[in-house]
């Protein structure tokens, strides 16, 4: 069995290195969508009722920490149990689905739950750096998952009762945040 640091400094399995170019887009546009950003202008709603981008940042933030903890269990439950492989996968159409139906823009709007609705007032000089630290930490657990077999890992998901495996987590992870940047992006050009 290799051992996680060794995983962490062998290149990534195709499907992995896309998804970390994915979460360093991400990390990239969160960027540039507040450089020079207010935090009057970070907290502004364009109606009521609709969030800021500082919302729309603070649920990813919080739904961040939550996918994270989910991935890295999986991640050390595969690496306990052995269940290595270097591809390639066959994932399931379920999970795959539902992994591509966050993908901006939003097609179906769902209230999010209170464990991941967003706080308002916000700066954006504490916010901004705690999301771009969520991207990093995502592009770790990829390296952490190198080497394991993605689609025999199952992961928790949002949804009572469906279970993710490795890969459709993180490609749904990598969905709801381009969602919710789409979504801040509409209100910075709203301003």
């Amino acid at each position: 069995m290799s051992s996680p640091s060794r995983a962490a400094s062998t290149p990534l399995i195709p499907e992995l290195e896309d998804l970390r170019r994915q979460f360093q887009a991400i990390r990239k546009d969160a960027e540039a969508l507040t450089s020079g950003m207010s935090d009057q202008q970070f907290n502004w709603r364009p109606a009521p009722g609709r969030w800021s981008i500082a919302e729309c940042f603070h649920h990813l933030v919080r739904s961040g920490e939550r996918d994270l903890d989910a991935i890295s269990g999986g991640i050390e439950r595969g690496r306990a149990e052995g269940l290595l492989s270097q591809g390639p996968f066959r994932h399931g159409f379920l999970g795959t689905w539902f992994a591509g139906s966050v993908e901006p823009p939003a097609k179906i709007r769902l209230k999010a739950p209170k464990n991941i609705a967003p706080a308002s007032d916000h700066t954006v000089s504490t916010l901004t750096p705690t999301l771009l630290a969520i991207q990093d930490r995502l592009i770790q657990a990829l390296s952490k998952a190198n080497g394991l077999d993605l689609a025999r890992i199952k992961v928790a998901s949002p949804v009572p009762l469906l279970k993710l495996d490795l890969t459709q987590r993180f490609s749904l992870v990598a969905g709801h945040e381009r969602r919710h940047l789409y979504q801040a992006k509409q209100v910075k050009s709203a301003m």
